[in-house]
């Protein structure tokens, strides 16, 4: 079976589009370094309750940009990120919906991208 959906989103990180994916490595690794659960870092990013941490954003950004681009060098991501979203070209909450959307892409699928359903074969499914 063929996956339906690529967990792939696009967005801006300065000036540049950029492909970012959260695998399940790169979750677990967010997991790790933030010490919150994926679905516990989107919802705070999401709900404006003001309770996520700054390592939400840049963490799911910097590991979506080695998640996308697995054969790069991970120290230009977080480069990256240290200068657009920490640093002087940018703010956290210039990103806060992008890193929501990313941590949402990587445990149900980008909205935009439907989920294809395999073909019914008519048979009967066997109860688990």
């Amino acid at each position: 079976m063929e996956p339906g959906r690529t967990a792939s989103i696009r967005a801006y990180i300065g000036n540049d589009v950029y492909d970012l994916k959260l695998g399940l490595g790169e979750i677990m690794e967010f997991e790790d370094r933030t010490g919150v659960g994926c679905m516990f870092a989107m919802v705070a990013l999401a709900d404006n309750t003001h309770t996520w941490k700054s390592s939400y954003i840049s963490e799911a950004l910097r590991l979506g940009l080695k998640g996308a681009h697995p054969n790069s060098n991970p120290v230009e991501w977080t480069k990256l990120i240290d200068t657009y979203v920490g640093g002087e070209g940018g703010f956290l909450l210039d990103y806060k919906e992008v890193a929501a959307q990313l941590l949402y892409a990587a445990v149900g699928g980008p909205k935009d991208e439907p989920i294809e359903a395999e073909e019914d074969s008519g048979e009967p499914v066997p109860k688990a």
